[in-house]
């Protein structure tokens, strides 16, 4: 749960074109062919299936919670609890309450709940999250692919249960390249967000209609492409911040 209200529309970093690595494609039709589903929980019974999720962040060598951070993430305002995950008639609920609670040496005076897979070879593919957000003071709900690279499928903050931000994280920097779309109230009733994300392209949906797409090649003048159904063949720039694998803790 984070309280600064932080919002970042666009940040890129700066790079030469001229010095940028370069790669034939094939040209052709890229677009992404049928996807195989290889992990899912419809959350259909009466508590987590803790062989599928962890409670908590594994960033202990044996992936156990006995450290500070675990549950902590830093200096963000709550203590996650595994009392604060309810599972019941198809859904799973984070519930975060105004309640003091110690974890280690850390304090904090709300607690919640989070859960994180307990697959961590994941790499491209596609992700995807039926749910209804939270509004008010203080929640910041995010759904994310974490690891080396970062990319948040949507986080929301700041009272702004309208504005989806949308975000990937250069492996090994501080780069963070940040859009936001603004639609429905996505606290109001239940909306599907997703991502796909493959060699070429990084899209990101909600309710499957596209609100952003990052490429992984651009022309030779710098242009994004953007159309899968047929590109040119020949030369390209790869963009140098396009995510690799967020597929382990241990970066």
């Amino acid at each position: 749960m984070k309280k600064i209200c932080k919002f970042l529309l666009v940040f890129l970093c700066c790079f030469d074109l001229s010095a940028q690595e370069k790669v034939n494609l094939d040209g052709g039709n890229i677009c992404p062919s049928e996807w195989k589903l290889v992990f899912s929980d419809e959350f259909s019974g009466s508590s987590l299936d803790l062989s599928k999720w962890y409670t908590y962040y594994p960033y202990t060598p044996d992936h156990s919670d006995q450290c500070d951070f675990c549950r902590t993430h830093g200096n963000e305002g709550q203590i996650y609890r595994n009392d604060n995950i309810v599972v019941g008639n198809g859904t799973l609920k984070l519930i975060a309450k105004a309640q003091a609670s110690t974890w280690f040496s850390s304090s904090r005076n709300y607690t919640s709940g989070m859960i994180h897979s307990k697959i961590d070879n994941f790499h491209r593919g596609k992700y995807e999250i039926r749910c209804k957000i939270p509004t008010g003071d203080g929640f910041w709900p995010a759904f994310w692919l974490f690891g080396c690279s970062e990319i948040d499928i949507f986080e929301f903050g700041c009272q702004e249960p309208d504005k989806v931000k949308t975000d990937y994280h250069c492996c090994g920097s501080q780069c963070i390249f940040s859009e936001s779309y603004v639609g429905d109230d996505y606290s109001a009733d239940f909306h599907t967000f997703s991502v796909e994300w493959d060699q070429y392209f990084i899209r990101y949906f909600v309710d499957g209609t596209q609100i952003r797409v990052v490429t992984h090649y651009i022309d030779l003048a710098g242009n994004p492409m953007f159309n899968c159904d047929f590109i040119p063949f020949g030369l390209y720039l790869v963009r140098p911040n396009y995510p690799d694998h967020p597929k382990s803790l241990d970066c």
